[in-house]
């Protein structure tokens, strides 16, 4: 699909998924609905994994609602046929952002894409929280970050996925193989010398919003910089000044 000049709030993604572990799931969804209600008209997508397993894909309609973009973080990985229903099931929904596995099935990348021609379909590609030592023990062998991430966008290349998600330090080996041929979508942002707390990410592999977006950034993904900010629309608004700036 072709998509169409961003919007710098449309460049930035609100990673929605709240800790479960020890909280009722009514706290949880009140934590989601008080979030996309106080984001609502400020035209960001919202990022669901878990809690769009929880709350089913109607959730899609009422974000939509609010006038807030979607993006089904499922990284969907299956045989071609159950991804061909899984895209015909969330066509009906049309969410803006749809993930697949890179490893899954080419053929089952291109049944997918071709069930969701309304979305953009990006395929997940080494997640930001890995390193090379991990890349050895998934390959067998020894494997640079730049070899892994050039093999598995062929595959999303092959399967016609729109685009990628990568850490913001992948793009310029990503951009520098497939150039304009995907949208690239990065997780892994963090401010210079911004502290968050249970922070997971490879501290190697993240990068600024104004450095992601400087490098080639389609989009970027900002989760607890924001959800556990003491006013996450001032947040949200500071992150779309960010953006302004390194446009």
């Amino acid at each position: 699909m072709t998509v169409s000049p961003l919007s710098p709030a449309e460049r930035l993604v609100v990673a929605a998924d709240f800790p479960v572990m020890g909280r009722s799931l009514d706290d949880v969804i009140d934590d989601l609905m008080k979030l996309t209600g106080m984001l609502s008209g400020t035209g960001v997508v919202i990022k669901l994994n878990s809690m769009l397993r929880l709350l089913g894909l109607s959730t899609i309609r009422v974000l939509h609602e609010d006038g807030l973009g979607v993006f089904a973080d499922l990284k969907l990985y299956d045989i071609g046929e159950t991804l061909k229903n899984d895209g015909e099931l969330l066509a009906a929904f049309k969410p803006e952002i749809v993930t697949v596995a890179a490893d899954a099935d080419i053929s089952g990348l291109a049944r997918l894409k071709a069930a969701l021609p309304e979305s953009e379909v990006l395929a997940v590609l080494i997640l930001s929280t890995l390193n090379e030592r991990d890349l050895r023990m998934r390959y067998g062998r020894d494997i640079t970050m730049a070899e892994a991430l050039e093999t598995q966008a062929v595959i999303a290349d092959q399967g016609n996925a729109d685009g990628v998600i990568c850490a913001p330090r992948d793009l310029p080996v990503l951009r520098g193989a497939f150039e304009e041929r995907f949208t690239y979508v990065t997780p892994g942002i963090r401010e210079a010398d911004m502290a968050v707390q249970g922070d997971d990410q490879n501290p190697e592999r993240v990068g600024t919003p104004q450095a992601a977006i400087k490098s080639g950034a389609t989009r970027i993904v900002v989760g607890r910089p924001i959800t556990q900010a003491p006013d996450p629309l001032e947040a949200v608004k500071r992150y779309i000044g960010m953006i302004e700036e390194a446009l």
